[in-house]
């Protein structure tokens, strides 16, 4: 136990800095977000007012976003964006208008009186790369303003992918940072206390998708034991749910190494699989960016098969 301590410690004294990315690597990672990007502008509907402004909505008129023809006009030039984001063309110019063309698109989306977050990933993360990107052509491209300021950038121009990379995954980390310390400040520090409180939540969902679609229930409200379960044995659900608010608190590790990813990574998939199990919440797009830029399985595929090729080398001839 005592060993393990300490190369857990050892692993993020060492940790927390930019590491290189290989061009396949980046490359996979564009083709996912560009991907799941076009595909969620494509489940973009169009709305004839904004009911309930939010965010930008409260002042731009956003209400030209709900003609179909401009809405298809994005759906097209947001995949021409994504084919040339993907090859890495461009990426000052097409990161702005992939940002600008989805957060407009669901700013308008969630001003209908209703709020949805499935999308909101995809959001944060162009955000993100856009600004890394940005900074990055202003810092590195140009040597003037690289030495009239001493940015991290000039330092390590060469690792661009690294840094837009590392910064996905300050987004990913902080999202669900961001949910624990609102849970926590939002219920007075009583968060586990009312835990068991979630046996409403349970019903509540299982009941808004019987009245979403009552035919494929065959009109009868489904009956949710795992919330009789939940109302029966508070202690054992604070034990059970509450390990996923201490995985959101320490999200935040993923950033010390590849190996930390991995494993917040995959228990971050896990723990979003076990909610829709149980309460039928999906967040599909959140689970594809963890396994994209957390679990990067690839990365761990070509070092295995790397290790594997030295393994069958002879060994070396030299100083015999």
């Amino acid at each position: 136990m005592k060993k393990l301590l300490i190369q857990i410690f050892s692993s993020l004294r060492h940790g927390f800095r930019v590491q290189p990315v290989a061009w396949w690597e980046s490359l996979i990672m564009r083709a996912g977000v560009g991907w799941f990007y076009w595909q969620s502008l494509l489940s973009a509907l169009p709305f004839d007012s904004m009911d309930r402004p939010v965010g930008l909505a409260r002042v731009m008129d956003l209400n030209w976003l709900g003609d179909e023809r401009i809405l298809r006009a994005i759906e097209w030039g947001g995949l021409v964006a994504a084919l040339l984001y993907v090859a890495g063309v461009g990426l000052p110019v097409v990161l702005v208008l992939m940002t600008l063309s989805h957060l407009l698109e669901f700013t308008y989306y969630n001003s209908q009186g209703f709020t949805s977050h499935g999308n909101q990933i995809i959001t944060l993360i162009l955000i993100a790369q856009t600004l890394v990107v940005l900074g990055h052509w202003a810092f590195c491209k140009s040597e003037r303003p690289a030495r009239l300021i001493r940015f991290p950038w000039a330092r390590g121009c060469e690792r661009r992918d690294g840094w837009w990379v590392q910064g996905t995954v300050v987004v990913i980390a902080g999202v669900y940072v961001t949910s624990a310390v609102t849970k926590m400040w939002a219920s007075g520090g009583l968060w586990f206390h009312h835990l068991p409180d979630i046996a409403l939540q349970l019903v509540k969902t299982h009941q808004q998708h019987f009245h979403n679609d009552p035919a494929a229930f065959g009109g009868v409200p489904p009956v949710v034991p795992i919330a009789d379960w939940v109302a029966a044995n508070p202690n054992l659900t604070r034990l059970f749910f509450g390990g996923g608010w201490f995985l959101e608190a320490f999200a935040f590790l993923a950033l010390a190494n590849r190996g930390w990813a991995f494993l917040i990574g995959v228990s971050l998939i896990i723990m979003h699989r076990m909610i829709f199990l149980t309460m039928e919440l999906a967040f599909e797009l959140n689970e594809w960016m963890e396994f994209f830029f957390l679990v990067n399985l690839p990365f761990w595929l070509v070092l295995g098969w790397q290790r594997w090729q030295r393994g069958k080398s002879p060994p070396s001839a030299s100083g015999v």
